[in-house]
């Protein structure tokens, strides 16, 4: 069976000029430096992408990009809409552009019922028939969690439903997803803080949103808990879980634009709706960015992030 997420898969941020459309260098440059730090896939359209906030139009023009960027990623499209028509665009295009494997949240605005999410997961497998379908959990977003004990009746229902991607920021939900699934079904983390203990859980990969600004960093964690270095993997885990209470504590996206900026790699003005960070706001960011630089100065895991120079230093 194909596994589509082993190692480091990032949800791909979206650089936009001053007039908010998407800056196509930039863009690209991006996917290229991404690849350069041997992460295994890029997610187009995901949350920290902003895809709520782009056109139909706009959004497949990114996946057009990306493909035209990488040949050697595994690429993955997220496929949410709130109307079929759309979501339909969203497939087509996808399978027009050679990708295999989409991915959908649950609905969002509205609460649906264990019952109305069944049914909805149903109807998007059959319209994602002859490719590879994962869901995505993450409540916080949608106001619609998808209940562990839920997952196997989906997987019944879905024939092509292969993986689950949980944002819910919650490890006993990923565990339970994990041991819901059966063999070969993928279950991996959205959380930049539990990288390192759902590999442990037995996952084999992960989408995070820092893996944008520190990709270094996040296959540092996956690629040394694999060669069984788990001091060095954790000494990675601790300073990407640095990172993350600064993105938190600010507004998320932008935050890890600014961190990206730190490390000479812009990414742009902010997207309507989103708003540029404030000047205290940024300060937290550089702390932490200092931060993580005096905790791995003497670790040869982040050695090629001296390729990419950082203005903390």
């Amino acid at each position: 069976m194909k596994t589509y997420f082993t190692g480091i898969t990032v949800p791909i941020l979206t650089p936009c000029t001053q007039d908010g459309r998407l800056d196509e260098k930039r863009f690209c440059e991006h996917i290229g430096f991404l690849e350069q730090a041997d992460v295994s896939g890029i997610f187009i359209g995901g949350t920290t992408g902003e895809f709520v906030n782009f056109s139909a139009e706009e959004r497949m023009h990114q996946l057009a990009l990306a493909c035209r960027s990488t040949d050697r990623l595994n690429v993955l499209y997220n496929i949410t809409s709130m109307n079929r028509e759309e979501m339909q665009r969203h497939i087509d295009f996808a399978g027009e552009m050679g990708i295999s494997c989409v991915s959908v949240t649950a609905p969002i605005y509205h609460k649906y019922d264990n019952s109305a999410l069944t049914e909805y997961f149903a109807q998007v497998s059959e319209m994602t028939k002859g490719l590879t379908l994962f869901i995505y959990n993450m409540p916080d977003m949608t106001g619609n969690p998808i209940a562990t004990g839920l997952l196997p009746q989906l997987i019944k229902r879905c024939p092509n439903l292969k993986g689950i991607k949980d944002s819910s920021m919650n490890f006993t939900t990923l565990q339970e997803f994990y041991f819901a699934a059966p063999e070969g079904f993928e279950v991996i983390t959205g959380n930049d803080a539990e990288i390192l203990a759902s590999l442990q859980l037995g996952c084999r990969g992960a989408i995070v949103a820092l893996a944008n600004v520190y990709p270094e960093l996040c296959v540092g964690v996956y690629d040394c808990y694999q060669s069984g270095d788990l001091e060095t993997a954790q000494l990675c885990q601790q300073a990407l879980l640095r990172l993350r209470q600064a993105c938190r504590a600010t507004i998320p996206v932008m935050s890890h634009k600014y961190l990206l900026e730190l490390r000479n790699v812009p990414m742009g003005e902010a997207h309507f709706p989103m708003r540029s960070l404030k000047e205290s706001e940024k300060e937290l960011l550089r702390e932490a960015s200092r931060s993580v630089q005096h905790m791995l100065q003497h670790s040869s895991v982040i050695g090629g992030s001296s390729a990419v120079p950082d203005k903390n230093k």
